[in-house]
């Protein structure tokens, strides 16, 4: 399954060198983007922005509830809380922060502007349209019962938890925050079964299942590389680590994190471990010189006995199809053969029935043998025998 991180400010790209203020951000365009490049396939969305434009969120919103994606909101504040809905199934973690507020807008922004009972009407009217639009969300979630108690919890700019977020139905699981690390063990036992459900599967061709088995060893050896993508980390020292990009993490610059989004601070120098056994090692830029992954012995052994196994596999299949292959050759012989002897019966039944059912006057007197004679007769000449007898 493919993976879709929504992180930074929400904003149009049109907007984003003023609203985002050089931040990182996310638009509709970048989720038409992914789409597009991703077409047909599932992917889980996963959220670390503190919120931005409702405009833009809320295209956003309509996009991905308009798709079968699951939703995992590790920062999702304000209108990311909004698209947070969008899921079909809705994650959090006991360390996910998610605020839900009235709308607003910055000061700043109104600053030069000339305001009077019109133009303070019409931007309570913006804003009480905005917040309804949200709490219809909500409570579409939650249901209209709750609709009062959201709306209390908006006025009051309140941050939701993970249990208060599964009690109003925004999420629907509390999972273990497997976004940032994920261990060594875990990750083959996890394939390995997904690959055994796979190639046991019995309505699966025994060609399918070759290419399944090529498919699963190669994918199996590349857990041994450290492979990560736009990922938040904490270190064994508890330090909140951001790698962007994708492919091996060596030669990548590593930022500190803080509250799931990355800082412009590089990491210090030097080695940093992961609660999985893995580490990496730093230069004073903050640039990973150093990849050492997590691979604990007795995994290793593990890991490898299933490729062996895989390989076997794979060649009884492969020693199935050449069995098959010289099986249908020789019944396509039998069936030739049995068709030449049809056409040669066909002709002696022909050259018979002229036989038998000639002139009477030319009919040749019954022609008696020894039985043992005729015992070594063909099928056919015993036929033509007996019936010129019976004439």
């Amino acid at each position: 399954m493919k993976t879709l991180n929504i992180e930074g400010v929400i904003s149009s790209k049109a907007d984003a060198e003023t609203f985002a203020q050089g931040e990182k951000y996310f638009s509709y365009q970048d989720l038409e983007d992914f789409i597009s490049e991703n077409r047909g396939d599932l992917f889980e969305v996963i959220i670390k922005s503190p919120g931005g434009s409702v405009e833009e969120g809320f295209k956003i919103y309509d996009k991905l509830k308009s798709l079968n994606v699951s939703t995992v909101a590790l920062t999702a504040n304000s209108i990311a809380s909004v698209i947070f809905l969008a899921g079909k199934v809705r994650k959090v973690t006991e360390q996910t922060e998610m605020i839900i507020h009235n709308a607003w807008v910055d000061a700043e922004v109104l600053a030069g502007e000339k305001l009077n009972v019109h133009t303070l009407t019409a931007l309570t009217d913006m804003f009480v349209a905005t917040d309804m639009q949200i709490l219809g969300v909500y409570s579409e979630i939650a249901g209209e019962n709750k609709a009062s108690k959201i709306l209390g919890l908006m006025s009051k700019e309140t941050r939701i938890d993970a249990k208060q977020a599964l009690d109003l139905g925004f999420a629907t699981e509390i999972v273990e925050n497997s976004y940032s690390t994920i261990s060594f063990k875990n990750r083959v036992l996890t394939f390995s079964r997904n690959q055994i459900k796979i190639l046991t599967e019995e309505n699966m061709k025994t060609e399918e299942k070759i290419t399944a088995f090529e498919k699963a060893i190669n994918a199996m050896k590349n857990i041994f590389k450290v492979q990560m993508k736009n990922m938040v980390m904490t270190t064994d020292a508890g330090v909140s680590i951001f790698v962007e990009g994708d492919g091996d993490m060596l030669g990548k610059t590593v930022y500190l994190a803080e509250e799931g989004l990355p800082t412009e601070t590089t990491a210090p120098a030097g080695p940093h471990a992961f609660a999985d056994g893995s580490s990496v090692v730093l230069d004073e830029a903050g640039v990973v010189i150093e990849v050492v992954p997590a691979a604990p012995a007795e995994d290793v052994a593990a890991l490898q006995a299933s490729l062996a196994a895989m390989e076997d596999e794979k060649l009884k299949a492969e020693a199935t199809v050449v069995a098959l292959n010289a099986k249908i050759t020789a019944q396509a012989k039998v069936i030739a053969d049995s068709k030449a002897q049809l056409e040669k019966l066909a002709i002696d039944f022909k050259d018979l029935k002229n036989l038998v059912t000639g002139d009477p006057d030319k009919k040749k007197a019954p022609v008696f043998m020894p039985a043992a004679d005729f015992a070594k007769l063909s099928t056919v000449d015993k036929i033509r025998q007996r019936a010129m007898n019976a004439v």
